[in-house]
């Protein structure tokens, strides 16, 4: 359900010529899933107007290492949204990037495949890291932690920012 009143305020911003985008950390869908969950809501959206972490990550790795072989620790939206950007989606170690998002599908091959392609100079890039947030985003750190100690090798990429600790 929309928050009261959320769908006369987004008209207001449109009717005013403003620009209205919404923002998802969450990667289990695609940006097109999302807005079609917000036109059943009542407000009209297109995939255009959706950017999620899935999105974020392809762009900022674009920038990158446009074209990429990936192996990808996530779900089929996750490696759609990669594919659409140029890249490669390998299923083994021979990639330039392991990619980490949330999984439901996580196993200890793919944790392995992992770890076996940053042993061999790929580097690591995650999203949805935090893990004050939901079980989800520990589950995500989890994985990125392990090939993290297991290959001496940090990741590139922190969606969303960590909040600053307080003294």
């Amino acid at each position: 359900a929309l928050i009261p009143g959320a769908a006369e305020a987004i008209a207001a911003l449109r009717a005013d010529g403003r620009r209205v985008g919404f923002l998802s950390n969450k990667p289990l869908q695609t940006r097109a899933d999302y807005a079609a969950k917000l036109s059943r809501l009542g407000v009209p959206a297109s995939a255009d107007d959706v950017i999620n972490s899935s999105l974020v990550l392809a762009r900022h790795l674009r920038a990158l290492d446009p074209g990429a072989p990936v192996f990808v620790i996530g779900e089929p939206p996750m490696l759609a949204e990669m594919r659409a950007h140029g890249f490669e989606v390998h299923d083994d170690e021979r990639v330039r990037w392991v990619v980490i998002a949330f999984d439901r599908t996580f196993t200890y091959a793919k944790l392995n495949t992992a770890l076996q392609a940053v042993k061999q100079g790929a580097r690591l890039i995650a999203t949805n890291p935090d893990p004050t947030v939901r079980r989800r985003k520990l589950e995500v750190k989890a994985t990125r932690d392990k090939v993290e100690v297991w290959s001496r090798q940090s990741y590139s990429l922190r969606s969303p920012p960590e909040p600053k600790k307080s003294k």
